[in-house]
């Protein structure tokens, strides 16, 4: 009887010796977290929800990389879209039946994304972007590169354009709808 309860006690200790080595091991193999491990993680920006709560936008910092990355996420279908190297910031349209997010991507191109729809427009070779301050427009305008100085104003909810070449400037009325 001692005999088994001493082997018993044998067997409990080389168990927990055992647990204790590779417990050890796996913790070996874990990265230290320092200052270079931090700088390469990802945050989380700012965001916006649209006017009927259905849609949410937000950023994700990649500050080791030096640009950042938007997440539009579609709440009732729990559907995502991520878009990497942006400039600047988006905005997010309402109007009509739909809602729109605008932003400048790095490849100087204008995004326009179609949120219920979920289409992606791309209009290339864009020097500026004009948005109205406030007020529901619906209207977008973007200066084009090249020597014509192109200006395209569009009504996103008909998706109608206009074009006006040789334009240095231009503003949107403090509503939106000039």
């Amino acid at each position: 009887m001692i005999y088994f309860k001493m082997r018993i006690s044998h067997m409990c200790m080389l168990f927990f010796q055992i647990l204790i080595i590779c417990s050890s091991n796996t913790y070996g193999q874990k990265k230290i977290i320092d200052s270079s491990a931090c700088a390469q993680w990802q945050t989380l920006g700012m965001g916006e929800i649209s006017s009927d709560g259905r849609y949410v936008t937000y950023y994700v910092e990649y500050d080791h990389l030096g640009y950042h990355g938007l997440v539009v996420k579609d709440v009732e279908q729990n559907k995502e879209q991520k878009f990497t190297k942006i400039k600047g910031y988006a905005r997010m349209i309402s109007g009509g039946m739909d809602h729109y997010v605008v932003f400048q991507n790095l490849h100087d191109s204008l995004v326009i994304l179609t949120l219920k729809k979920g289409q992606v427009k791309y209009i290339p070779d864009v020097s500026s972007v004009n948005l109205p301050g406030t007020g529901n427009s619906n209207w977008i305008s973007c200066q084009l590169k090249g020597p014509d100085q192109l200006l395209v104003c569009m009504d996103l909810s008909t998706g109608n354009e206009q074009r006006f070449q040789n334009v240095a400037g231009h503003v949107f009325s403090k509503d939106g709808k000039y």
